[in-house]
C-alpha cells in the first residue's frame, strides 16, 4: 500500500478510499474508486470558485499544471481517462474518483508564502497555527488561488490576512526580499482524488533585519489560523501536510554559506 496521505488518509466527509496497490496502473481491472464529490461543491448554483459538473475538453485542454515543476497546458503534462473524460491525478491513483472537496477538475492552485529573517544569528521563520479538524498544525500561511488573481497577489493576501498587518513594510518585504521558489508542482495532499488535486507555488522571501524587526503579527483571518508567531528554523519538526519539505530545503539553504547570494531552486 502507497505512503501518499492522498492514497492512506480520509478527510471528514470522504468515503474510504478503494485499496490501492500500484498507483502508478491506471488499467488495473481491481481497482474501484468511489466517486465522491462533496455536496456543497455539487450544489446548484455551484461555488463561484468552483466547477460546474461538466467542463468541456476544450476548457480543460487549456488550463495550466505545475505537475512537472514547470508550466504547461494540462494536455501537454496529465494523461486523460477516455471513459470518464477527465485528466488523471499525475501522483496516480487515490481511491477516490470525483473532486471531493477540491472546487475544480484538475489542478487547483494554492500559494504558499515562506518568511525568515535572521535574529541574534538564528533563522527565524514565520508560522502560523492552522485549525484542521480536531488539531492544530503550524503551517506557513498559505491558500488557494481564486478565479482571476495572481500567484504573487494571492501570496500577498495570505500573509496580511493569516500572518501580519498589512502596511508598507509588507509591500517592502515582496519588492526588495524575494529569494524565490523553493517549490512549484502538485502537493500530496488528503484531499487529492483521481480527478482532482492540489498543486502549489511556495515562495521564499528573507527578510532583512530592519524588515523584519517592523513586520507585525496580525491574523484577519481568525475562522482557520489560531496563532502566528515566528520561531527558530532548527527546532521545528512537525508541520501540516507537506509543509516540512519545504521548511528542511529552507533549512539546507540557511546552512549554506552562500545562502546570501544563492536563491532557492526554482
Amino acid at each position: 500500500m502507497s505512503t501518499l496521505k492522498q492514497c492512506s488518509q480520509q478527510p471528514l466527509g470522504y468515503p474510504r478510499r478503494a485499496d490501492v496497490c500500484d498507483i502508478a496502473d491506471w488499467n488495473d481491472p481491481k481497482y474501484a474508486p468511489i466517486e465522491f464529490t462533496a455536496p456543497f461543491i455539487a450544489q446548484e448554483p455551484h461555488p463561484v470558485w468552483a466547477d460546474p459538473t461538466t467542463v468541456s475538453l476544450w476548457e480543460l485542454n487549456a488550463r495550466i499544471t505545475y505537475s512537472d515543476g514547470h508550466i504547461k497546458p494540462l494536455s501537454e503534462a496529465c494523461a486523460f481517462d477516455n471513459t470518464t473524460h477527465r485528466f488523471l491525478n499525475p501522483f496516480g491513483k487515490t481511491g477516490i474518483s470525483g473532486r471531493g472537496a477540491l472546487g475544480k477538475w484538475g489542478p487547483n492552485h494554492a500559494a504558499d508564502v515562506l518568511v525568515t529573517w535572521e535574529s541574534n544569528a538564528k533563522c527565524m521563520v514565520l508560522l502560523v497555527s492552522k485549525h484542521v479538524g480536531d488539531s492544530c498544525n503550524l503551517a506557513f500561511p498559505a491558500g488557494m488561488v481564486e478565479p482571476g488573481k495572481t500567484v504573487p497577489a494571492t501570496l500577498y493576501a495570505e500573509l496580511t490576512e493569516e500572518a501580519v498587518k498589512e502596511s508598507n513594510v509588507v509591500h517592502r518585504l515582496f519588492k526588495e526580499c524575494e529569494v524565490g521558489i523553493v517549490y512549484r508542482g502538485v502537493v500530496d495532499d488528503f484531499r487529492n482524488t483521481d480527478h482532482a488535486w492540489l498543486e502549489t507555488t511556495a515562495m521564499h522571501f528573507h527578510a532583512t533585519p530592519e524588515i523584519g524587526e517592523q513586520l507585525q503579527l496580525s491574523i484577519t483571518d481568525t475562522n482557520e489560523i489560531k496563532g502566528v508567531a515566528w520561531y527558530d528554523i532548527t527546532e521545528v519538526t512537525e508541520m501540516y501536510a507537506s509543509h516540512i519539505e519545504w521548511l528542511t530545503t529552507l533549512k539546507t539553504w540557511w546552512r549554506s554559506d552562500l545562502r546570501r547570494l544563492t536563491p532557492c531552486s526554482e
